[in-house]
Formats: structure tokens, C-alpha cells, sequence
């Protein structure tokens, strides 16, 4: 299967002329261009959801993704199920542009969820803006062990990070996070803008391109500071593992960004 190049290098050469700025503090739309094992009922995410064509140019109707992913207008999805083996365009509605990807099916739709994620450790960065193109105060990391989709690649999930309320439910408030890989083999997600002063338990979940959502991980507790600056962990983590984050962050191409509060 195909993998896409990453986002930015396809968006210099299709709208070089219009500089979009405003992709530094966006996540990475889905399907990612050029990808090439996109289910036949895809989640279409974006900036923007623009016009869906077929290979002869013509309209594909989309509409308003149902729950869980009805929180953003973002998030789309076919009327119908797509063509196998086609290849489709979309446009991502910039603010300053509009910028055409394309992406190919598979010849099956996908209906299994990913394995649940794990949780193994939290930090806040020391230096937060080394995680993003965004200007931030607050970066934190949750220490990640990825999910495994049996059509989506690990490279193309994307996870959501969760507070768990008193009564045990769920509140999302990031999502479209994209993993780092460590040059030591671990993996973290990296959360801009911080968690807002909120103390208590969190859960990662990971989704597929279909927009199934896996089970919660374990959760992974998290204490304010008395000055309430950053959060720390309750488990912990030794220092030797953050400088090999911050030698991996040149060559991460995903950014996340808060969309739910």
C-alpha cells in the first residue's frame, strides 16, 4: 500500500503562488494526499471541506459526519459509499486558498474499530514551542502506545485525548492528534496549548480512516502544580527520555491543534 508524501511538500507544489500560513497551526487534513488504501466510507477531515470529485470530474455528494464526529463541521463523510480502486479529489478550503489532493480507495469499506491505545507516561514540555509553529505556553506529552487497525496504517491514525468526568463518561477536548515516533522506538503525542488547569484522569483514543473509534486507554493521572502552571505526572517520568523528544521534533511533520473545548 501507498503511502502519502507529507502534507506540506504536496501543498508547496500545488499552491506555491498563495503561501497558506495558515496550515502551520492546523492538523493535517484525512485522507492525507496521495494516499492510496482509503476505505470505501471514508471520514473526510479538513480545514475545509470543499468539492469531492470522481476521475471524470464529476460532483460527489457529501454530508455532515454522524456522532461522534458531528462536534466539528470539519468532519465530513460520503452520502454514498465510494467507488473501489478510484481515485478521488478533494479541496481543502484554506482561509487564504483552496488547495486540490487526491487520494485512491480500497475496494472494501472498513467497520472495525483499532486496538485501544496505551497511556505510559506524561510530562509537560520545558520548552513548549519546540512542538509546534504555533506560539504556546503550554505544551504537554502523553507517552503513546500506538493502536493497530487492520486496514488503516498505523502512520494514518489519529488520536483524541479525553477527560474522564465524575461520572465516568467521556469529554474530548483534543483531537486529530498525530504521533511522533522517538528515535529510541517510543511514541507521543504532543499537546498544544495544555490542558487547561484541569486536573484529573485522561484517555487516548484512536480512530481509523473510516472514523471508527477505538476503546480508551487505561487512564493516565494528572496533578496541577500548586502555582498552576503545568500539569505533572503522578507516575512520573525519568528526564533521560525528553531530550531524545526534542532531538525527533525535526523530522515530525504532524501539529495538533485544540478544536474542542
Amino acid at each position: 500500500m501507498k503511502r502519502g508524501l507529507p502534507l506540506l511538500v504536496l501543498l508547496a507544489a500545488s499552491a506555491r503562488a498563495s503561501e497558506p500560513f495558515d496550515l502551520s497551526c492546523e492538523p493535517f487534513p484525512t485522507p492525507s494526499p496521495g494516499l492510496a488504501d482509503v476505505p470505501e466510507n471514508a471520514l473526510l477531515f479538513g480545514f475545509g471541506i470543499g468539492a469531492l470529485t470522481d476521475p471524470n470530474g464529476k460532483s460527489v455528494a457529501t454530508t455532515q459526519a454522524p456522532p461522534p464526529w458531528d462536534l466539528d463541521g470539519r468532519y465530513r463523510v460520503p452520502v454514498h459509499p465510494l467507488a473501489a480502486t478510484t481515485l478521488y479529489t478533494v479541496n481543502f478550503d484554506l482561509q487564504t486558498a483552496t488547495v486540490q489532493a487526491s487520494f485512491t480507495t480500497l475496494s472494501t469499506p472498513d467497520t472495525h474499530s483499532p486496538t485501544a491505545p496505551g497511556v505510559s507516561w506524561f510530562a509537560a514540555a520545558s520548552d513548549p514551542n519546540q512542538f509546534s509553529r504555533c506560539t504556546t505556553d503550554h505544551t504537554e506529552l502523553f507517552g503513546l502506545a500506538p493502536s493497530i487497525d487492520d486496514l488503516t496504517l498505523q502512520g494514518d491514525l489519529r488520536y483524541s485525548l479525553s477527560r474522564v468526568l465524575s461520572d465516568g463518561g467521556l469529554s474530548m477536548v483534543f483531537n486529530e492528534l498525530t504521533p511522533l515516533d522517538l528515535p529510541d522506538g517510543g511514541t507521543l503525542l504532543a499537546v498544544q496549548y495544555g490542558l487547561d488547569g484541569l486536573p484529573g484522569d485522561y484517555v487516548v483514543q484512536a480512530r481509523d480512516l473510516a472514523g471508527n473509534l477505538s476503546a480508551p486507554s487505561d487512564p493516565q493521572q494528572v496533578e496541577i502544580d500548586p502555582g498552576c502552571t503545568f500539569a505533572s505526572s503522578t507516575t512520573g517520568r525519568g528526564l533521560g527520555n525528553l531530550w531524545i523528544a526534542v532531538l525527533a521534533l525535526w523530522r515530525w511533520p504532524g501539529r495538533s491543534r485544540k478544536i474542542v473545548g
